[in-house]
């Protein structure tokens, strides 16, 4: 069973469904970084935001989106420091997670329906993209921070 099954998603490749709702904020807050404390602002901000937030008529991120982003980057990443990060909200009631680094960059979108896609650069050129596992996404940080 994986860290998210364990705290109400089962993890299928690249896809999480949720499966309790009663565990929806068991991730855990915990800040050791100082990465940890703006994302974790940005992330309450980004529960704040409303229909229309963008007057283009975007819907706000969805529960699960931002559930899965937290238990990614409170949960699976809690142990390494990195980079200061940007998360944004997309249009569809998504999340993207921007990780930057000299000229590395990594980009994750999480979308409503559970599964995430990434976006691998460096010197401004797209290297790869595709679907993301739980694998891919930790290879891509250690990739970013060059580890």
């Amino acid at each position: 069973m994986t860290a998210l099954a364990t705290r109400g998603f089962y993890r299928s490749e690249n896809t999480f469904d949720e499966t309790n709702t009663a565990s929806r904020s068991m991730y855990s807050e915990v800040v050791t970084y100082s990465w940890q404390a703006a994302a974790r602002d940005k992330l309450r901000q980004l529960e704040r935001l409303s229909d229309n937030w963008n007057s283009y008529g975007s819907i706000p991120p969805t529960r699960t989106v931002l559930h899965i982003a937290k238990v990614l980057l409170f949960d699976l990443l809690d142990d390494r420091e990195m980079p200061v990060l940007d998360i944004s909200p997309i249009h569809d009631g998504g999340i993207q997670i921007e990780w930057h680094k000299g000229i590395r960059e990594f980009e994750l979108e999480v979308f409503p329906d559970g599964h995430f896609e990434f976006l691998k650069i460096e010197n401004d050129e797209h290297l790869e993209e595709g679907p993301a596992s739980l694998s891919k996404v930790n290879s891509l940080i250690s990739w970013v921070l060059h580890e």
